[in-house]
């Protein structure tokens, strides 16, 4: 019993060399996702002009605004039309054309070989009547 055969010895080698090798790549990984969080942490730690500026004139300032006359007399805005603007245009009179009337036109023939489905009705079921389902607490 105190002596191995070639065979075991040659499977207890190819297991322990496995054991290493998952374990060096266990290794391997760990220290390549720390260089890379390393790099990622310490290239944004001092991130200078990524700013997104949306306006170029940010630190402007606007100039006062001028009322003007109309903006303050009281008949432009008493008077109804002025208020809403009202342009009234007169629109032509809608006409029937041949190919609206055309009863070819309006046949489609693979339309008429679907077949009309009829739905059934709904149905519950059991987890719609659980108690668990609606309530979590």
């Amino acid at each position: 019993m105190l002596l191995k055969t070639k065979a075991e010895k040659t499977n207890s080698i190819s297991k322990k060399t496995e054991k290493t090798e998952t374990m060096k790549t266990k290794i391997n990984h760990f220290v390549i996702a720390s260089i890379f969080s390393l790099l990622f942490i310490g290239g944004n730690a001092k991130a200078e002009g990524t700013e997104f500026i949306f306006s170029n004139d940010e630190n402007s300032t606007e100039s006062a605004l001028d009322v003007e006359n109309w903006m303050v007399n009281e008949i432009y805005w008493n008077n109804f039309d002025a208020v809403y603007f009202i342009d009234q245009v007169s629109e032509e009179n809608l006409e029937l054309e041949n190919w609206m009337t055309d009863e070819t036109a309006w046949q489609n023939k693979e339309a008429e070989s679907f077949k009309i489905e009829i739905e059934t009705g709904l149905e519950l079921e059991s987890w719609m009547l659980n108690e668990k389902v609606w309530n979590t607490k």
